[in-house]
C-alpha cells in the first residue's frame, strides 16, 4: 500500500494547516459568529462543478466528523463532477458520493425550520455589492449571512462569508487549478466596483473586510436625533 497521502488527504491538510487562517478558520467563524447550525439541521450543498462548491463540500463533510451538534448533507442533484473523467476529480468523486446523501425532493421532505440551504457568497461578494448599493442606488445595504427561504421555513446560509475569492483560487492552485469557479460574469457597474477594489488591494489587502465592517459601524450624526451607531447588514 502506498505510504503518500491521498489527494483529498492533502486537501483536508491543507486547509487545515497553511490555509487554515484564510479558509477554514474563517468557514468555522461564520458559521459561529451568525449561528448558522443548530441541532438536526438538513443542509443542502452547492452541485455544480465549481471551486467554491467543491471546497464546501469537503469542508462540511470534516466538520461533520469533528463536531458535537448533528446534521446531515445533501445534494438535490447528482453533482456534475460525479461524471468527470478526470482521475484526480474522480478520487473525490467517490468520497463525496459516500458522504453525502442525494435527493430529489428535499424541500418537500423537510419544510421546515431545520432546512438550510447553501450559498457560495464570499467576502468579494458583500463588498462589491454594498459599494454598488452606496455608488449605485444611494443606499447602504449588504449581503446577509443568513436569510430566509421563499419556499419553507428555512434559511439559506453563506459560510463563506468572510472568505476571499483569491484564497480560494490559491488554495485549489496546487491541486485542482483547472476547476471552474462560480462567479457569475456581473453587470457593468459591478465590473467597474470589482475593478476600483481590485486597485485599492494593491495598496489596502484588507479594504473588502473595511467596507464589510462599515455595516456594523454607521454614524447617523447627520440626523436630527443624538449621535447612535447601528449596524445595517
Amino acid at each position: 500500500m502506498s505510504s503518500h497521502p491521498t489527494l483529498l488527504q492533502q486537501m483536508i491538510r491543507s486547509f487545515l494547516t497553511e490555509m487554515r487562517k484564510p479558509l477554514w478558520r474563517n468557514f468555522i467563524h461564520a458559521i459561529k459568529t451568525y449561528h448558522m447550525i443548530q441541532p438536526g439541521d438538513r443542509i443542502l450543498l452547492p452541485s455544480s462543478l465549481s471551486s467554491s462548491s467543491l471546497l464546501l463540500s469537503v469542508m462540511f463533510i470534516h466538520l461533520r466528523e469533528h463536531t458535537e451538534i448533528p446534521f446531515a448533507l445533501y445534494w438535490q442533484e447528482n453533482p456534475t463532477f460525479f461524471d468527470t473523467k478526470i482521475p484526480r476529480l474522480q478520487e473525490i468523486s467517490v468520497f463525496l458520493r459516500d458522504s453525502i446523501q442525494v435527493v430529489s425532493t428535499f424541500f418537500t421532505s423537510a419544510p421546515s425550520e431545520h432546512t438550510l440551504v447553501v450559498e457560495t457568497t464570499t467576502l468579494d461578494d458583500v463588498a462589491e455589492k454594498t459599494l454598488y448599493c452606496l455608488f449605485c442606488q444611494g443606499r447602504l445595504r449588504g449581503i446577509p449571512p443568513v436569510s430566509r427561504l421563499e419556499v419553507s421555513a428555512g434559511r439559506i446560509i453563506r459560510p463563506l462569508y468572510h472568505i476571499r475569492r483569491a484564497d480560494i483560487v490559491s488554495y485549489f492552485e496546487p491541486f485542482l487549478p483547472f476547476l471552474p469557479d462560480t462567479w457569475k460574469e456581473p453587470e457593468p457597474s459591478i465590473l467597474r466596483i470589482r475593478s476600483l477594489l481590485e486597485k485599492m488591494r494593491t495598496g489596502n489587502p484588507d479594504v473588502d473586510m473595511n467596507v464589510f465592517n462599515s455595516l456594523h459601524n454607521v454614524d447617523l450624526d447627520t440626523f436630527p436625533v443624538s449621535p447612535r451607531k447601528e449596524s445595517f447588514i
